[in-house]
C-alpha cells in the first residue's frame, strides 16, 4: 500500500508537538513495516528523523495553508498514486481520491472555557471539522479521553475512530552526572529545581503552578528554585525561565530535576511527565482530563484548581526520599508502556482494519 502522509510539520528549522508525534510514528513504522510505502509531502526542510527504503519525501515550497490542503495535497495523491493518505490533524484532503484518515490530539479549544469565548472561530471550527470527520475513512485519537470528548462534540460513528497513545521519543532516558552537570551550568540552575515544561496557554496553569512555588515555606523555596521550559515564564522570585530546550539538554535537566510537576486543566494525551518519567525523574501531575490514564499509578496526582494541594503535593515528594525513588523505578517503568514500535503497530493495525475502539 502507498500511504501518504502530511509532514509539513517535520522541519529542521522548528520541531512542533505534532512534529514529534509524526516523527516518533515514523521511526517506529520503519522498524517493524517494510512492506507499506510512505510519501512524505512536507517542506524543502523536511526531516523525519529516521531513514528507510520504504521512505520517500516529495518536497514543495511553503504556500498558504488552504493551498496546501485542498490543492496541492489532492493533486499531489492522483500524481504520486496514493492509496491512503494519513493527516496528523483534525483536518484532511477534503477532494483527495483516496482513503483518508485523520488525528484529533485534544478538543481544548471546545472544552476548556477560556477558548469558549472565541465564538464565531469555534462556529466555523465544529463545522469544518465535522465535515472531515464524516469524510475520513478512520479518525484516531491519541487517548481514550479524547475519543470521549469526540464523542461529545460530534456524532462520529464508533466503528471508524480507534485509540493510538503517543510516545515519547525514545531518545528520552536517565543522564549521567556530566551531561546533567553541563545542563545545569548552561542554564544557570545552580541549585536544585522543580521542573515543568509546558508552553504559555491557559490551560497549562503555569501560573497556579508558580503561586504554588510561591506559598512554599521560605527555608523550601531557598533550597529549590523552579524551573520552567517549553515557552512558559513568570517574572516570580526563585523562578528559572528556561524558554526552548533542545531534547537532548531537555533529557539531562529531567534527569537531574528533583521533581517533574504538571499543572495543566486539560490535555489530549500530555507528553511531558512521560519523557519525564523516561528520564528518571519523579513525577507528581494534575488528575485532569487524561493525565491518569496517560500516567496509571506511576506518580502522584492533585487537583490543579487548588494551589494547596500542588504545594502539599511538592512537599510530601520533596520530604520523603523513599517516596522519591519510589514514584522514579515506577516512573521508569509506565514509560515503557509507550513506545514508538507499538505507536506504530497500532497505527498498522488501524489502516488494515484489525483495529478495534
Amino acid at each position: 500500500m502507498r500511504i501518504g502522509v502530511d509532514a509539513r510539520e517535520l522541519r529542521r528549522s522548528r520541531m512542533t508537538g505534532i512534529g514529534r508525534f509524526l516523527t516518533n510514528l515514523l521511526c517506529g513504522l520503519t522498524k517493524i513495516d517494510a512492506i507499506n510505502e510512505y510519501i512524505l509531502f512536507g517542506y524543502p526542510d523536511l526531516e523525519p528523523g529516521c531513514d528507510a527504503k520504504n521512505l520517500t519525501r516529495v518536497l514543495r515550497s511553503e504556500t498558504s495553508t488552504v493551498l496546501w490542503d485542498q490543492f496541492y495535497l489532492p493533486s499531489a495523491v492522483r500524481k504520486y498514486k496514493i492509496d491512503l493518505f494519513f493527516s496528523p490533524y483534525s483536518k484532511i484532503p477534503f477532494f483527495a481520491d483516496c482513503g483518508l484518515i485523520l488525528t484529533h490530539h485534544d478538543f481544548t479549544f471546545f472544552s476548556y472555557p477560556e477558548y469558549k469565548k472565541r465564538f464565531l472561530y469555534n462556529l466555523y471550527l465544529k463545522a469544518a471539522m465535522g465535515v472531515f470527520n464524516k469524510r475520513a475513512e478512520k479518525i484516531i485519537c491519541v487517548s481514550e479521553f479524547t475519543k470521549l470528548e469526540l464523542a461529545k462534540y460530534f456524532d462520529a460513528p464508533p466503528e471508524k475512530t480507534a485509540v493510538m497513545p503517543e510516545s515519547p521519543w525514545p531518545g528520552f532516558s536517565p543522564r549521567g552526572a556530566d551531561l546533567v552537570d553541563r545542563a545545569r551550568k548552561k542554564y544557570s540552575l545552580d541549585k536544585p529545581y522543580l521542573l515543568c515544561m509546558g508552553n504559555a496557554n491557559p490551560h497549562k496553569n503555569i501560573n497556579g503552578l508558580v503561586s504554588a512555588y510561591e506559598a512554599l515555606p521560605l527555608s523550601v523555596k531557598e533550597k529549590y528554585s523552579l524551573a520552567l521550559g517549553g515557552g512558559a515564564q513568570s517574572a516570580a522570585a526563585g523562578v528559572k525561565n528556561l524558554r526552548y530546550v533542545p531534547d537532548d539538554e531537555l533529557a539531562a535537566l529531567y534527569s537531574g530535576a528533583e521533581l517533574f510537576v504538571f499543572p495543566s486543566f486539560w490535555e489530549g494525551f500530555g507528553l511531558p511527565p512521560l519523557e519525564a518519567m523516561a528520564c528518571g525523574c519523579p513525577v507528581i501531575s494534575s488528575n485532569a482530563s487524561c493525565m491518569p490514564e496517560v500516567l496509571g499509578g506511576a506518580c502522584l496526582y492533585f487537583d490543579p484548581y487548588k494551589t494547596e494541594e500542588i504545594s502539599a503535593k511538592i512537599l510530601e515528594v520533596l520530604g520523603n526520599p523513599g517516596l522519591r525513588e519510589e514514584l522514579r523505578r515506577k516512573g521508569l517503568e509506565r514509560a515503557k508502556s509507550y513506545t514508538p514500535e507499538k505507536m506504530a503497530a497500532r497505527f498498522l493495525e488501524i489502516v488494515t482494519g484489525k483495529a478495534k475502539g
